[in-house]
């Protein structure tokens, strides 16, 4: 599940809601950004970083120029999965 249909899915459960998350995304997405290095590895130099209030991780790695996030994964789901598609 991307982003966009996490947002959408939360909406249908509340209005607004999926707005709520996207600001507790940003947020972190900002943490990480002043503070790449705060969360910790998980598989090579992939890092995870929970999303507060909302049950998401989102995993990212540091390049010396960027920083890419490659998925918004929710935490029910197997980590497995994600680490056999970033190999």
């Amino acid at each position: 599940m991307d982003l966009k249909e996490s947002m959408d899915w939360y909406d249908l459960q509340k209005s607004g809601l999926g707005l709520v998350f996207f600001e507790f995304v940003q947020i972190k997405l900002d943490q990480i950004k002043e503070n790449p290095t705060h969360y910790g590895l998980r598989f090579k130099n992939v890092r995870v970083a929970l999303v507060d209030k909302f049950p998401f991780k989102i995993f990212y790695e540091i390049f010396p120029e960027k920083i890419v996030v490659y998925t918004f994964y929710h935490t029910s789901r197997n980590p497995k999965r994600v680490i056999k598609r970033l190999k």
